[in-house]
């Protein structure tokens, strides 16, 4: 060592007060960084839970609500049957054949065990649209014959998606973190 230093005081004995206090001050900071980060982890899970749950809500609200225009295209399209008015039945068949399809998507969000139903619900859609061409530009179609059965398959996916619905309402009403 220089001679010089060590008459100045420049070379200590060991850690002073001062480097102790640093030292305590640095380990309470990196604990309150780790506290606050397990919190901020914990509020993300939260947060994620209830932006979920209120995604299966908001999803099946617009079921139950889709349950009535279900029954009422059924209604219109009974009628367009029994008029053999080709015109009403085709506008009942689009509004289905749309219907269907949305209906398809949010039961694919809210219920995990529903693909089956969704890909008839969807087929069933698809169908509506297919009968919608063939009845499109024809002179006199058969109203009845073409369409009615597309008509007994949205009243049979109508209960079906009702019992689903109503399992769903169930659910979230159980589901502590769904407020109503």
């Amino acid at each position: 060592m220089d001679p010089v230093l060590i008459s100045q005081g420049a070379v200590m004995d060991g850690p002073g007060w001062w480097d102790w206090l640093g030292l305590g001050g640095t380990a309470i900071g990196f604990f309150v960084a780790f506290v606050q980060l397990s919190r901020t982890r914990k509020a993300a899970a939260a947060a994620t839970a209830a932006l979920g749950a209120a995604q299966v809500k908001l999803s099946g609200d617009a079921l139950s609500a889709a349950m009535p225009v279900l029954r009422d295209l059924q209604a219109d399209l009974d009628i367009a049957i029994s008029a053999n008015g080709s015109e009403a039945a085709q506008r009942a068949l689009v509004r289905f054949g749309h219907a269907a399809h949305e209906i398809g998507s949010l039961l694919g969000n809210v219920e995990e065990g529903a693909a089956e139903l969704v890909d008839r619900v969807i087929a069933a859609g698809d169908r509506a649209l297919d009968v919608k061409q063939s009845l499109a530009g024809k002179q006199n179609p058969d109203v009845a014959r073409t369409a009615k059965a597309i008509s007994a398959e949205i009243g049979k996916l109508s209960s079906e998606l009702g019992g689903v619905v109503a399992q769903i309402r169930y659910k979230l009403q159980e589901d502590p973190s769904v407020r109503r």
